[in-house]
């Protein structure tokens, strides 16, 4: 059966096609290249294409979210054990994608709206990490936030008018946290998983990228981050790509560090290894902080505590990803904002930032 909004769509494409949003132009006269996700087709648009029509459409290689990481239009899970900063991380996701900024040092190929449906925490841990966030990375894109609302992929009245709501805002990543709060049937039924996951292809085949945090097992596995996973091995088959978070411990304590074991269909497997930053509520990968006029102020306010005022050329070695003009114009935006000043002229320069503590409210991470 089409519903409403299919039907409206193919009115529009017939009778009136520059009316059409964005998104159903591009589903419906794909493009090639790093757009090929969003050509995907919808179940009632069928054509069949040769090999080297496919071929040409996808020459560019995987339309990546997050460099290497994160696949634009597909699953990607966040799992761990509990408090092992998964649900940080993809909060912070979110805020990345939102104001363009990079992900744990990775840069980002896509920036738009972002939805969170979280079924679990406070609503004041979620805005302590939410304020945390707008600080050091502004969105420039709508944050849409669904909170202890019920949602499941199986509730079918609720999800299609989130899907609609999501649709209309040119939504381009959601984060569910966590899948357990959200499944209504038994994780470990594989018959369970698979109707949990079929209602998350609709946002798929528009292009949309679905991150869902999950948990490890108590039984551990076999090392691999999707044998680690509690539940059905029918969630490991479906998705792109998974990001196994651990914390390490010392003498039985866990510490701010964690590594994050990353996974996809696409790549080789990667390891990344950050901190957790308490005084910003931030996860901070080692190749590098967010680059962002606070986050620039956070990383002097680092530094200086070894080094007293910073030459801009050591400040170049904590963000070697980014251009030269890229950098000088956030140091300049942060020197405008207040959060940040200069010492010296020209090569001599030297940063400080400025002796003021962020305040953001302690906080509970959401587990």
């Amino acid at each position: 059966m089409i519903s409403t909004y299919e039907a409206a769509v193919a009115l529009c494409a017939e009778y009136a096609p520059d009316l059409l949003p964005e998104r159903e132009r591009a589903r419906l006269h794909p493009v090639s290249g790093d757009d090929w996700a969003s050509t995907r087709l919808s179940g009632q648009i069928v054509h069949g294409l040769d090999l080297d029509e496919f071929l040409a459409r996808t020459e560019a290689g995987i339309p990546w979210l997050v460099d290497g990481l994160i696949a634009t239009g597909g699953i990607t899970v966040f799992a761990g054990d509990p408090r092992s900063f998964k649900t940080t991380a993809a909060l912070q996701l979110m805020f990345a994608v939102a104001s363009g900024s990079d992900w744990l040092g990775h840069p980002l190929r896509l920036s738009g709206p972002v939805a969170y449906v979280g079924e679990e925490g406070s609503a004041h841990a979620l805005s302590a990490q939410y304020r945390a966030f707008r600080a050091l990375t502004p969105p420039q894109h709508p944050i849409l936030t669904y909170h202890l609302q019920g949602l499941s992929p199986t509730r079918s009245e609720g999800w299609s008018q989130f899907v609609a709501e999501i649709r209309a805002a040119g939504v381009v990543l959601v984060v569910i946290d966590t899948l357990a709060r959200t499944m209504e049937g038994d994780e470990n039924d594989a018959a369970a998983m698979r109707e949990y996951l079929a209602p998350l292809a609709e946002l798929l085949r528009d292009g949309i990228t679905v991150v869902l945090v999950h948990h490890f097992n108590k039984g551990g596995g076999d090392g691999r981050v999707g044998k680690r996973m509690r539940g059905s091995s029918a969630l490991w088959g479906a998705v792109d790509g998974t990001l196994g978070f651990t914390r390490p411990t010392e003498g039985g304590r866990p510490l701010d560090d964690v590594v994050i074991a990353a996974e996809t269909k696409y790549g080789e497997p990667e390891t990344i290894r950050a901190s957790f930053a308490p005084s910003v509520c931030l996860i901070v990968g080692l190749r590098g902080p967010i680059l962002s006029p606070a986050g620039v102020a956070a990383v002097l306010r680092e530094m200086e505590a070894d080094q007293g005022a910073i030459p801009f050329r050591l400040l170049q070695a904590r963000y070697p990803w980014v251009g030269e003009d890229k950098l000088r114009a956030t140091l300049n935006e942060a020197i405008a904002l207040g959060l940040v000043r200069s010492e010296g002229r020209g090569k001599n320069t030297c940063y400080r930032a400025v002796r003021e503590e962020p305040a953001f409210e302690p906080f509970e991470e959401v587990v």
